[in-house]
């Protein structure tokens, strides 16, 4: 059995619609058993965690995690430029998630090759704007440092025949909705639909902490 996994929400201390305890009484309505809150931290252009909130989001997280009935990862999802501020933080959370977001020197493929080899990334985000051409240098990398790359429910990326060639160079998978409102919390039936389709199972998928 393929246990339910929604790691990529957004909430209230970002550009998400819904407090923490709200995305975790619908995600248990929903019969998830892991969510993450990934929300963005230290961005330029959107609504973001930031020094003066970052210390309250880790503490509000940690007393859900205690209550919640589900399984509660700690995440955030940095940004390429600003990366550094969130690395300041690392050790206090337990997922860490990078993105296309915000501009990049080169390109994105030489910048998420960069963060994966000089930073403890779990994730690569909604991975819409990797090229073809790119895959089997970003694969070299995070297999290296056991990085994962992101079945995104809302974006429905990867395209299958990426995930097959991803899966066949033995990295893993995490499923996430990129949940930004209460009616997508926990939409990852796409994600689940493709290791289906492609013949996978649990062994494909990310190791938690």
């Amino acid at each position: 059995m393929i246990p339910k996994m929604d790691l990529h929400i957004h909430t209230t201390f970002s550009d998400g619609k819904c407090t923490m305890r709200e995305v975790v009484k619908v995600a248990e309505e929903r019969g998830m058993e892991y969510i993450a809150f990934t929300d963005h931290a230290f961005s330029k252009d959107a609504p973001a965690i930031d020094e003066d909130t970052i210390n309250e989001y880790i503490h509000e997280a940690n007393l859900i995690k205690e209550e919640s009935s589900i399984k509660v990862f700690i995440g955030l999802e940095a940004e390429i430029p600003t990366i550094d501020r969130v690395m300041k933080y690392r050790d206090r959370i337990d997922l860490l998630l990078i993105s296309n977001h915000g501009p990049v020197k080169g390109t994105f493929c030489s910048a998420i090759i960069r963060l994966i080899k000089d930073h403890a990334i779990d994730i690569i985000a909604h991975p819409w704007y990797i090229k073809e051409a790119d895959w089997d240098s970003i694969i070299d990398a995070a297999l290296e440092q056991n990085v994962a790359v992101e079945l995104n429910s809302f974006r429905k990326v990867p395209e299958a025949p990426i995930i097959q060639y991803i899966a066949g160079r033995g990295l893993k998978f995490s499923i996430g909705s990129d949940a930004h409102f209460k009616r997508e919390i926990g939409t990852v039936n796409w994600g689940y639909k493709m290791l289906e389709k492609l013949g996978m199972g649990p062994e494909h998928l990310i190791r938690l902490p």
